[in-house]
């Protein structure tokens, strides 16, 4: 019985060997190249969520910062913010005069130029692709709901947790002490 033979490669039958080490290095690399962009995709969500988490723990540590020097004249104090994947707004407005509330802002390492900027409130926000809670979460972190304090040893701050489309917040705003000094009952 006569072998049939292929007339394209004929006598050279070790190109297989050849063809294949190159199919399959290529496969390999294909699958590495996925492999590794899922991984880089998936450690950005994690360090986007550390953040978030971070940021929180910030905006608490600048409300105790403020509480510190809030009854001191001309008094200073720093709380340290670190933000790669969100953004932190000082907003002015609020439940206060905004005037009453002045915050050195410094980007970077150069504190030679920083602005003075006036603020009634503050803001962190993130894409809701590093943290995400449904659409409308909202939650308290510190304080309530209620813009007035009557306990002496309540926060003044109020810090809210809040889902918007496409962004996660973190809002960071003053309530207003109300204290009862007297009553005084009068007939008819």
């Amino acid at each position: 019985m006569k072998k049939s033979r292929f007339h394209f490669l004929p006598n050279k039958l070790g190109v297989s060997y050849t063809v294949s080490a190159v199919i399959m290095t290529a496969v390999t690399i294909a699958l590495v190249i996925v492999a590794s962009s899922y991984a880089y995709q998936l450690l950005e969500q994690q360090r986007g969520a550390a953040e978030f988490e971070v940021a929180k723990e910030s905006i608490l540590a600048f409300d105790d910062a403020l509480e510190h020097v809030a009854w001191q004249p001309e008094a200073a104090q720093s709380a340290r913010f670190t933000i790669s994947y969100g953004q932190l707004e000082l907003i002015p407005g609020g439940h206060f005069e905004a005037s009453d509330l002045v915050v050195n802002a410094y980007v970077g390492t150069d504190l030679t130029d920083h602005p003075s900027i006036s603020t009634g409130f503050i803001r962190y926000s993130i894409e809701n692709k590093y943290a995400n809670f449904k659409e409308g979460y909202r939650s308290y972190i510190l304080g309530d709901g209620n813009l007035t304090v009557t306990s002496g040893t309540e926060s003044l701050g109020r810090a809210l947790v809040e889902q918007t489309s496409g962004f996660v917040n973190i809002n960071l705003d003053y309530r207003v002490r109300v204290m009862r000094t007297s009553v005084i009952t009068v007939d008819d």
